[in-house]
């Protein structure tokens, strides 16, 4: 993640970008790979989340303290929800008394490859305990 010390507009209108690829990414990846895992009884969960102080949120607030904006990558089974892996895309702390934002260095098609990877690795881990 790189460091952003200057939050101003032009950070936010990449913030948004960035977020709002990830929302189309997450769809389309899920799209995918659904049906894989409905044959062995699982759902397939790719989601693009936001969340400030660690609860899900649908506010948009990139420069507030605590806010955080991820990728997650997991299975549900009979109501139970098992993550996988996360990948942060922008989160906003308090350091020194001062708002610093952290960024993805990841271009979208280094993201996709490595939901992709997460989701192939899945499959293989399912097809093993088979």
């Amino acid at each position: 993640m790189k460091p952003i010390l200057e939050l101003n507009q032009d950070i936010q209108n990449k913030i948004q970008e960035i977020e709002h690829q990830c929302e189309f990414l997450c769809k389309q990846v899920s799209s995918l790979f659904t049906n894989n895992f409905k044959e062995h009884d699982l759902e397939l969960i790719v989601e693009f989340l936001r969340t400030k102080n660690k609860h899900v949120t649908k506010e948009q607030n990139y420069f507030q303290k605590e806010y955080h904006s991820f990728i997650e990558v997991g299975i549900e089974k009979d109501g139970e929800y098992i993550p996988n892996a996360r990948l942060s895309i922008w989160k906003c702390k308090e350091e020194w008394f001062k708002l610093v934002g952290y960024i993805t260095e990841y271009p979208t098609e280094k993201i996709e490859e490595f939901v992709k990877e997460t989701i192939k690795e899945m499959m293989v881990d399912l097809n093993e305990k088979l």
